[in-house]
């Protein structure tokens, strides 16, 4: 069901990515229809690999020392989540381990958002691909609206 989805979003992110001031509208409607990822730290030999609502919300972020904040990384399939992991050969503190984790997108942005330290988050496809969503554009995703690009 996914799979014709995560192509599509996949496209849109690098054509967003490749050309900035492209209309990000269409973007922003498919997010809201996909199923997102996020790397997440957890116990180690935990079988769980998605939830949809939790109470804990332990996830991945890189710090931006060009433009400064903190982005939370957001993948469109859990491949995608995994390869970013797998090539940087993230060593997990003793007895935790690194996972994707899928959220449904109005629960993911609402959290993302409500986070006082993150910037925005990072949708990721690779290192030449990637473009932010910014704390503004969040609030609107979690409200389930489109921000205007």
């Amino acid at each position: 069901m996914f799979d014709g989805m995560v192509e599509i979003l996949e496209h849109l992110i690098s054509q967003c990515a490749l050309h900035p001031d492209h209309e990000r509208a269409r973007l922003y409607a498919e997010l809201m229809r996909s199923e997102l990822f996020v790397l997440a730290l957890g116990k180690a030999g935990s079988a769980e690999r998605q939830v949809e609502e939790r109470g804990d919300f332990s996830l991945w972020a890189d710090g931006d020392g060009k433009d400064g904040g903190v982005w939370a990384l957001v993948f469109p399939s859990r491949e995608r989540a995994q390869e970013y992991a797998d090539a940087r050969s993230l060593v997990p503190p003793k007895g935790r381990e690194y996972f994707w984790m899928g959220y449904k997108p109005l629960y993911l942005f609402s959290m993302l958002g409500r986070s006082q330290n993150l910037a925005g988050a990072r949708l990721y496809l690779d290192e030449q691909a990637s473009l932010r969503i910014p704390r503004g554009a969040l609030s609107e995703l979690s409200e389930g609206r489109v921000p205007e690009s």
